[in-house]
């Protein structure tokens, strides 16, 4: 009997884990065996999908997403070149399911087809869309983006897509498309610059573009030519001259329009050994890129337009030359005690000396030394300009230096004219004695732009040159990236208009002036000097450790905003007989010798909204002459003498501006007149406002807080410390009355926010209607007034209650919230919040109380600190923050807080014994009486 057995492996139903199926046919006597091994054969749970377009291409790159019954249950974020994406080991239900497909990018529909999942969570699907919708994709392989040195280079690229390409071809230096059928040759190329784009379309008529490729086709030196000079010479109009690393001992002049390159800036090297100008430009549209020019007189020199020097390194150029006279003799001169007349003493100084300046000279130097018979000397320079030889206040320009026995003065780009040096003995025990006058006149410069317009010089550096960058009659020349160190000035302007000065250092400018390193003995090196410059924008500079930081002399209307004057030996930013410049949001700090802003003869500027903080002498300090100014909304902290100090100069107004923690005087006027002194915030000073000498200035709206010493002091007759009824004076924390009446007279029954009586202010002056609260400094503005803990050592589960005292300084009633820390962890309080919510009125203030269990704190050293919510539109964040140092969380009876119950707590709670409790007592007192608080 023949017997066969018939089977049937079903589609999708063969798994890998089948290794032999055995098949018998009974045939008569005989059994055949028959091994089937599933090759290939796919996994269980495998679902695959595939995107096609419309005409069957592959979809490489689109997302698909596999949804069932609304639910995303899978994502591809990328299908492969034919098309697919797969899965196993998804666990998909058996039931109909949805794949998506998005192309080309997650978020544009493509596709999409439904399919079956069986039991086993098997499945697939192809997906079909419209005709291909993608570009094709093409790569340029030659040229690169870099410098050719012949004018043949080859094109060659790759084109990637979909669908047949149906046209290719190029466009060079945005010309008319020229027709491709594969990689070619461009040849007779120009030298300069060259742009470069690929285009292909598809059959579709998608286009593609390639990215586009800068290259340049250039003269090289010395391969083409030995010299730069030689290959300027033999270069056209808009031609590329690269020039290779190497040492070049020439003078270049660059009379055409043309790029001049070095391989590399610290490598490519100009070398003058003291000579001649390193790259004179004199053609307009230059470009000077990658060199170091160093020991020439001059740098780079450039008397044309539009030109741009970028990325070089200019070095050890220039020059100069000396004139002594000796032996010249002395007396010892009247030294006034009070410093606001020592520019009059030196006027009146009994050695008058003159020069000349008649032509360009970027730096000059005026050097006395005083023999042995002088102890010390001062020194100051006059510009002469109406050559009368007689010496005035306003002719003044030269830094004054004093009190030594070797002075000296400088003056940066001056103009061309006579010049008077006056000297005065300060200390002459042998009366007449002697002394040597020095003249240095300094030539050179790193780069300088002469009689020009529309250049720009960026990211160089400038370094051991009388003048880092040097402008001279230019108009809007832009300077900016450049770093200016270690020259007597880092960027000095002149006569120049509408100019961009921005994002510079200028730092450590003292080079070549005969002193030594920091810090200085003389005042010297200048960051930025500006002479009779006009509507110009200097900011966002960094200007540090320079002898005096940034300087205007005769210059107006100009911008200076957002620059950081830091460590600077004299001033940070001077004006001398410059009117109506803006000074705003300005960093002024750490000068070591003299003031954040010194003025001299200056008036109608603008001092808006800088920080000005821990200067040797004042914060802003007006000296002679200057009228009209406007000092507003800045902050002056911990100047070192005084937050704002005014001489000898009238009708200027203060207001809004927050000055506190001064060593001296929070604001000190002295023979001034007609100012207006308002709505400042005057604190924690030693002394709050103080006026001498002066008369018809109008005082109020201040508040004058916390002030160590004695809030105010007005030794002159004839000044307002109020603006009347009912505007009122000033809030002084020191003063308190009742108020129960008002009116003019304060006789009128009913409180007006001013006490009933006045508050004196000196000898013979007073606020006639002192306020009863502080006035808002802004319109939006909170701030925690204090801080105090009730104990520094807390046994560790007991409470601790934190004070503080919070104030609205600004015109709305505010709601906001405050938070207490032990060092970075948020208090909780009893109710489970970790913040408590508070409103204030404008001008109000109140006292909230946090309690801190220490149940569960780690035993140790905490930080408390307090952090008040911003209000919205609130700006000055700076007093939302405080601080009240450290308490130890520690074990129950250790009373001095070392972390041990011993003999020593013992002796400190005997000491105590019998003591009644004061909460003013020392620590151990707090300690010993508050534990069960």
């Amino acid at each position: 009997m023949h017997e066969l057995h018939i089977f049937r492996i079903e589609k999708g139903k063969m798994k890998k884990k089948i290794a032999v199926l055995m098949v018998s046919l009974l045939l008569g006597t005989s059994t055949l065996t028959l091994n089937i091994q599933p090759a290939n054969a796919e996994p269980a749970d495998y679902v695959w999908v595939q995107v096609l377009f419309a005409d069957d291409h592959p979809v490489k790159g689109a997302w698909v997403k596999i949804m069932y019954q609304g639910e995303e249950k899978a994502t591809c974020t990328g299908t492969n070149e034919t098309g697919h994406c797969d899965w196993s080991g998804l666990g998909l239900s058996e039931g109909w399911h949805v794949a998506e497909a998005y192309y080309p990018d997650s978020q544009i529909y493509f596709a999409d087809s439904t399919f079956w999942v069986d039991s086993n969570g098997d499945g697939n699907t192809t997906i079909r869309g419209p005709y291909e919708i993608t570009p094709p994709e093409i790569q340029i392989l030659s040229p690169e983006n870099e410098t050719y040195t012949s004018t043949s280079i080859p094109l060659t690229f790759t084109v990637y897509d979909y669908s047949p390409i149906s046209w290719m071809g190029y466009s060079l230096d945005n010309q008319p498309n020229v027709t491709l059928i594969g990689n070619t040759t461009l040849s007779g190329l120009s030298y300069g610059y060259h742009y470069l784009a690929v285009y292909a379309n598809d059959t579709y008529g998608n286009m593609g573009a390639s990215g586009k490729i800068l290259f340049a086709v250039s003269h090289f030196v010395p391969d083409d030519y030995p010299t730069i000079q030689e290959a300027i010479n033999n270069a056209n109009e808009g031609d590329i001259i690269f020039v290779r690393n190497g040492t070049y001992y020439e003078n270049v002049v660059v009379n055409k329009t043309v790029s001049l390159i070095g391989e590399n800036r610290t490598t490519t090297i100009l070398d003058g050994n003291g000579n001649e100008t390193g790259i004179h430009v004199i053609a307009d549209n230059v470009t000077i890129e990658e060199f170091t020019v160093q020991n020439f007189e001059a740098g780079i020199k450039v008397e044309s337009n539009n030109n741009v020097v970028h990325f070089n390194q200019v070095s050890s150029n220039g020059n100069n030359a000396s004139e002594t006279e000796t032996n010249l003799e002395i007396y010892q001169d009247y030294v006034s005690p009070l410093s606001r007349w020592y520019l009059h003493n030196l006027i009146d100084g009994s050695y008058t000396g003159f020069f000349n300046i008649t032509e360009l000279t970027p730096v000059i130097g005026v050097h006395a030394f005083g023999h042995e018979d002088v102890h010390s000397l001062a020194i100051g320079l006059f510009y002469d300009e109406n050559r009368d030889n007689i010496p005035q206040l306003l002719e003044f320009v030269g830094v004054m230096d004093g009190k030594e026995q070797n002075v000296k003065s400088y003056l940066i780009d001056p103009p061309e004219g006579q010049y008077i040096i006056k000297v005065m003995g300060w200390d002459v025990p042998s009366d007449p004695g002697h002394f040597d006058l020095k003249i240095v006149r300094y030539t050179g410069y790193g780069i300088g732009f002469f009689s020009s317009e529309n250049n720009t010089v960026t990211q160089n550096l400038a370094a051991s040159n009388p003048v880092g960058v040097y402008l001279r009659d230019c108009y809007n020349t832009t300077v900016r990236l450049n770093n200016a160190t270690v020259n007597i000035c880092g960027i000095a302007a002149g006569n120049s208009t509408e100019c961009v000065i921005s994002e510079n250092n200028a730092t450590l400018n003292h080079y070549g002036a005969g002193i030594s390193p920091w810090p200085w003995p003389y005042i010297s090196g200048i960051g930025i000097s500006l002479w009779s410059v006009r509507h110009s924008f200097i900011s966002e500079n960094y200007v540090a450790m320079n002898a005096l930081g940034i300087c205007l002399w005769n210059s107006s209307e100009n911008e200076l905003i957002g620059n950081r004057m830091f460590s600077n030996l004299g001033w940070g930013l001077g004006l001398h007989a410059s009117c109506e410049n803006t000074v705003l949001y300005n960093n002024i700090s750490l000068s070591t010798w003299l003031d954040g802003v010194r003025m001299m003869f200056a008036s109608r500027n603008n001092i808006t909204e800088n920080y000005i903080s821990f200067n040797y002498h004042a914060g802003i300090f007006l000296w002679l002459e200057n009228d009209n100014n406007t000092i507003t909304r800045n902050k002056l902290y911990s100047n070192i003498q005084h937050g704002v100090e005014l001489k000898f100069s009238d009708s200027n107004v203060i207001a809004e501006n927050k000055i506190g923690y001064d060593a001296q005087n929070g604001i000190l006027i002295i023979e001034s007149t007609g100012c207006r002194v308002r709505n400042n915030l005057i604190f924690s000073n030693l002394r709050g406002i103080m006026v001498y000498d002066s008369f018809g200035n109008t005082i109020y709206h201040n508040s004058v807080i916390d002030n160590w010493e004695q809030p105010s002091w007005d030794g002159t007759d004839g000044n307002f410390w109020d603006n009347g009824y009912p505007d009122g004076g000033n809030y002084w924390s020191d003063y308190e009355d009742v108020d129960q009446y008002s009116g003019p007279h304060q006789n009128e029954t009913g409180s007006d926010g001013i006490w009933d009586h006045p508050c004196g202010v000196g000898v013979n002056n007073q606020d006639n209607y002192p306020l009863t609260k502080p006035i808002p400094s802004s319109s939006h503005d909170i701030g925690i007034t204090g801080l105090t803990s009730s104990k520094t050592v807390v046994g560790q589960g007991f409470n601790l209650h934190i004070n503080v005292a919070v104030f609205n300084y600004g015109n709305d009633t505010e709601p906001f919230n405050v938070t207490a820390y032990y060092d970075d962890t948020a208090i909780t309080l009893p109710n489970g919040k970790n913040y408590t919510t508070t409103t204030l009125s404008s001008g109000d203030s109140t006292t909230l109380t946090f309690t801190w269990n220490t149940t569960g704190v780690v035993k140790g050293n905490y930080t408390i600190t307090v952090r008040a919510t911003p209000v919205p539109s609130e700006t000055d964040l700076a007093d939302n923050f405080n601080t009240d140092g450290w308490v130890i969380v520690t074990i129950l009876g250790d009373v001095n807080g070392d972390f041990e119950v011993d003999v020593f707590d013992k002796v400190l709670v005997g000491a105590a014994f019998g003591a009644t409790y004061n909460p003013t007592d020392g620590i151990y007192w707090h300690l010993t009486l508050q534990t069960q608080t």
